[in-house]
């Protein structure tokens, strides 16, 4: 192998590796904004619970934020099957909760009865079944539906402000995705104005 062969051998070689670790870091920049706009849409119903002493935070709805900051295009991560697929969860662990009986019953996960199995089952089941009836399917929901039939939410008023937390998140993320559209859109339109205005020396021969 000839001296140029090597050297460009070489240079291919460092070529490749910068653009890996460029590949890298934007890999991680990406993920460290999509984990700060986390951050804020969790944090929004988190101090309204704080301030209101209410459940307005619950388990489920770190996978809603999560779904609908990473998959923004996908079906059920729509505003219409998020805030109607957690309704739909919420009214099928209470139905479930109603038929056995348990809907002044303190969660217990550690000694779980017959009524309690049957309850998630009754729960899962409606849920999936009203979902897909209603073409609200939402995967979250079925986390929320569980959250209900094994009793960590199972009053009216509990559900009411299930209801109102994942209209909340959901405002927010809305609020945030215009927002980072604008600025997609804002970044665009300076780039193609800079290059009309003030046009590369090469596009001006």
């Amino acid at each position: 192998m000839s001296a140029e062969a090597a050297a460009e051998g070489a240079e291919g070689a460092a070529g490749g590796r910068a653009r890996e670790r460029g590949a890298v870091r934007a890999r991680v920049a990406a993920a460290c904004a999509v984990a700060g706009r986390a951050a804020v849409c969790i944090s929004v119903p988190a101090l309204v619970a704080w301030l209101a002493h209410q459940p307005f935070v619950f388990p489920s709805l770190g996978p809603t934020i999560y779904l609908v900051l990473t998959a923004p295009g996908a079906p059920a991560a729509a505003p219409r099957r998020t805030v109607a697929g957690h309704a739909v969860s919420a009214a099928g662990g209470y139905l479930a909760l109603t038929v056995t009986g348990l809907t002044r019953t303190a969660p217990d996960l550690g000694h779980i009865d017959g009524r309690r199995v049957l309850a998630v089952v009754i729960a899962l089941s409606c849920t999936t079944l009203g979902m897909l009836a209603t073409d609200s399917s939402h995967p979250p929901g079925g986390a929320t539906t569980l959250i209900v039939a094994l009793g960590f939410l199972r009053t009216p008023l509990n559900l009411a402000v299930l209801l109102t937390a994942v209209v909340l998140t959901t405002l927010v993320l809305l609020a945030l995705g215009r927002l980072r559209l604008s600025r997609v859109v804002t970044s665009q339109k300076k780039l193609l104005l800079g290059g009309f205005i003030f046009p590369k020396k090469e596009d001006r021969k």
